[in-house]
Parts: structure tokens; sequence; C-alpha cells
């Protein structure tokens, strides 16, 4: 009702919901659901790097220190190789490298990202990378991903949905009458 509305942390929500919506335009593929939530936190953490009027940002005041560069090399989404440190130096098959999808930086000081590994789709940190051009078949790759999680979160798409009385009950279930 009237009155109870906050209008600043509202707004806030509003940037970044806006800011998140640009993000999912510029990116070239879908997002998977399961990086999403870097999606989100990759806007925070950019709006938190904005000074405000007449004080320091808030990445400043929460950290104590200035922005590193490093952080700004790299956007959500990039294409990158990351060079991974082999654990047996000795092992001349192992792969240097691999591709992946920057998500955000760790804020470690050193210019550390995580990222999200093409092969075994799970998140990994690096601090040396190349940024590389999104190739059609990073795209294609990204796009399958995220249409396999869509088939886990809607597994009957609603217009194929079998026609159900809403006032019958499922069989097996008693009536309530």
């Amino acid at each position: 009702g009237a009155g109870t509305h906050e209008p600043v942390p509202e707004r806030s929500i509003r940037t970044v919901k806006e800011r998140d919506r640009c993000l999912h335009a510029h990116v070239p593929w879908h997002i998977p659901h399961m990086l999403i939530k870097y999606a989100v936190m990759w806007v925070v953490s950019r709006l938190n790097i904005v000074p405000r009027l007449h004080s320091a940002s808030a990445r400043e005041n929460f950290y104590g220190t200035k922005l590193n560069y490093k952080d700004l090399q790299l956007m959500f989404g990039d294409y990158c190789q990351v060079f991974r440190s082999p654990k047996d130096s000795k092992l001349v098959r192992t792969m240097r490298c691999v591709g992946a999808i920057a998500l955000i930086p760790t804020e470690n000081g050193r210019g550390t990202w995580y990222f999200f590994n093409l092969n075994t789709k799970l998140v990994i940190t690096g601090d040396k990378w190349v940024k590389c051009n999104v190739t059609d078949e990073v795209i294609e790759y990204m796009n399958r991903l995220y249409v396999s999680e869509e088939a886990i979160y809607n597994p009957v798409p609603v217009m194929d949905a079998p026609e159900v009385a809403r006032h019958e009950p499922p069989v097996g279930i008693p009536r309530m009458d």
C-alpha cells in the first residue's frame, strides 16, 4: 500500500535488473541457468566500482584498496584460453590451457578471475589467460548447454501439456467433497 515502498533500494534493484538485461543482450549466446548468478554478480561488481558523489566507490570502501586494472581487462562472457599449470611438470601430454568463459574477478589483488571451463563444465580460477574471439563452435556449445538445461528446468512445454480438467483430481487421489 501507500508508504510501504523504499525508493532507494528499489531503484538499486531496478538498476541491477536493467544492467543484467543489457548483459544478456550483449552476450552472443543464451546464458545457461548455472551461470546466471555469475552474470548478476558481475553486474553488481561493476556497479560497485563506480565512485559515489563525494566519496570512494563501494568496492574501495569494502576492500580498502584501489581497483586493480586486471579486474577490468575481461567482461562476463568473454572467451579465453586459460593457462593451467600441470600438476606434474614432467608430463608432456597434459593440456597447458583450456577454453573457458570469463565470469567474475576474484578480487584477490593479483587479477585472478573465475572461468567456466568448457571441457568439464566446472568453475575454475586462473590468473594467466589470453582473450580470444568467440567462435561459432563456442556459441553453438553454449546454446546447446542452455537448451539441455531448459529441458531440465521445463520438462514439458506449456503448449504441449495435455489438457487436464481443473475440477477433477488426478487419478488415484480421492475427491475432497
